[in-house]
């Protein structure tokens, strides 16, 4: 599987929401990862973990045959999204901003009270 290489956001206050869903055997629950202009975006949550240990990362596949390497207890946590809730939005930090572009990472910590501010709720 390969990695998932970020497309750059269209501008500052743009945010990349994930997109549950299960695939059609109902077997492996698979993501779309979608960018969105934050005052356009669909509603969505927000969901809250601890990170955990980096060193022990694993993968959580994209419907593209992706994968975006996640720590153990966010994967954890997206297994543990109610069914009920796989076909909403979700702004989960890790991976909604790019951890390896710096300025990215920057920019969207400018904008993460908004983010916050227009979730519907906080999962924790």
């Amino acid at each position: 599987m390969s990695r998932y290489q970020y497309l750059p956001l269209e501008s500052d206050m743009h945010i990349r929401l994930l997109k549950a869903a299960i695939d059609e055997h109902q077997l492996a629950t698979m993501h779309d990862l979608l960018h969105y202009r934050l005052d356009e975006a669909p509603t969505y949550e927000a969901l809250s973990y601890t990170w955990g240990c980096p060193q022990l990362a694993q993968g959580t596949r994209l419907r593209t045959g992706q994968a975006i390497t996640v720590s153990p207890n966010l994967s954890s946590a997206l297994n543990h999204v109610p069914k009920a809730m796989m076909q909403s939005f979700l702004w989960v930090d890790q991976i909604s901003i790019s951890q390896k572009g710096i300025p990215e990472r920057n920019q969207e910590v400018t904008i993460m009270t908004n983010i916050y501010r227009k979730c519907t709720r906080v999962i924790f």
